[in-house]
Formats: C-alpha cells, sequence, structure tokens
C-alpha cells in the first residue's frame, strides 16, 4: 500500500508574505534551515524561492540582493499537490516537472511541503524494510530446504534399514 504525501510531507513551511525583501528573505532560509520559502499573497501562496533559485538568479549572476526585486527571483506558476495524492504521486510530479519543493494543499492552505529530502528519507525506509523482509524470506527459504534434506535423509535410511 502506498503512503500517503501526508505521511512523508514537512509539515514545517516557511512562508513571506509578497512585500518582503530578498535581504529578509535568504535570513529567513538561513535561520529556518528551511531549503525554500513560500511567497503568498494576502495568505495564499503565489510562488516559491528555493536556495537553488537564489544560485542560479543571484549569486551566479553577480546580483545584488538589495538591488534586486522578489519578482526577478521567485518561481511563479506554483506546482502544488494535494493532501489525498500518495507519496509516489508526489514523487512522480517532481520527478516529471523537475522541482525539488512540491507545497502540498488542503483546498486553498498550505498544510506541508514534500522536499527532495523526504523522498530520499522515503526511499531509506523502504529499502530497510524490503531487506528486512528478503532476510526473513532467506531464512524462511532455509527452514524448508533444511526440511526436504532431513526428509530425504529419513527415506533413504528406511530404505536402506527397512
Amino acid at each position: 500500500m502506498d503512503n500517503k504525501v501526508t505521511d512523508i510531507m514537512t509539515r514545517r513551511v516557511v512562508t513571506i508574505e509578497k512585500g518582503k525583501g530578498l535581504r529578509h528573505i535568504v535570513k529567513v532560509i538561513a535561520e529556518s534551515n528551511a531549503g525554500s520559502v513560500v511567497i503568498t499573497e494576502n495568505g495564499k501562496p503565489i510562488g516559491i524561492i528555493t536556495e537553488k533559485d537564489l544560485i542560479k538568479k543571484i549569486l551566479l549572476k553577480s546580483k545584488e540582493i538589495s538591488k534586486t526585486s522578489l519578482d526577478k527571483v521567485m518561481t511563479t506558476g506554483l506546482i502544488t499537490g494535494s493532501r489525498t495524492a500518495t507519496a509516489n504521486d508526489a514523487t512522480h510530479i517532481m520527478k516529471e516537472r523537475n522541482i525539488t519543493h512540491l507545497p502540498i494543499m488542503d483546498q486553498d492552505r498550505i498544510i506541508g511541503i514534500v522536499t527532495e529530502k523526504d523522498i530520499a528519507n522515503r526511499a531509506n525506509f523502504l529499502f530497510k524494510k524490503n531487506l528486512r523482509f528478503m532476510r526473513y524470506q532467506n531464512i524462511q527459504t532455509l527452514i524448508i530446504m533444511l526440511f526436504f534434506v532431513f526428509l530425504i535423509a529419513i527415506l533413504i535410511y528406511k530404505r536402506y534399514t527397512g
């Protein structure tokens, strides 16, 4: 059974109202240890700024934060997922749309965000779970094989002693 997206998402989403400057946003990202900030307008999400956006649109172009508008850095046309989606749905959306952060919505309210780290943690959990299952299967197979070896040994013994 597939996990719900709400089982793997990060529930603490950093949001900032659109009127704030980039310097403030960079400070919030650094202090909150978040990889992104969802930009809102009147409480509704309108875009996202990720660490990758800051690197590509500010640092690599040698632009000054204080002279760059939020609109030049923010990714608009925000791609979101629904709270009813599965973890696989979120992974598929992120892969197909080449995004690293997927805000999760409950109607028009942000309730979480799925990041690449969340996907990696889920993959690691599933790998460990499958590894435990495979070990169990190997032990079960060994017990069955030993049972048949024992059964064959008994049949051979009865044939030659019987």
